[in-house]
């Protein structure tokens, strides 16, 4: 679980360096809120939009996890510890 954490250790070989780098927050906010109004209005064809919105929701879940994760790790969270 700590490697998860802390990502492998996975280094990039030199022909990967066409890899894009992460959309600033101003540009996901935006891209979000085009994916919900294209979802809203029906004007959503190719299933990009409902793409984005599947993995905005999935990446929130994960983050949650992540952080579960993390204290149960840390001793942070006894609730976690214990078998219900």
């Amino acid at each position: 679980m700590q490697a998860l954490l802390h990502g492998i250790g996975l280094k990039l070989q030199p022909e990967q360096h066409d890899i894009k780098a992460a959309p600033t927050e101003l540009e996901m906010r935006r891209a979000i809120e085009a994916a919900e109004s294209a979802t809203l209005q029906g004007t959503e064809k190719d299933g990009v939009a409902a793409s984005l919105l599947f993995l905005r929701d999935r990446n929130a879940m994960l983050e949650a996890l992540r952080q579960d994760v993390a204290r149960y790790l840390h001793g942070e969270d006894a609730r976690l510890h214990t078998w219900t």
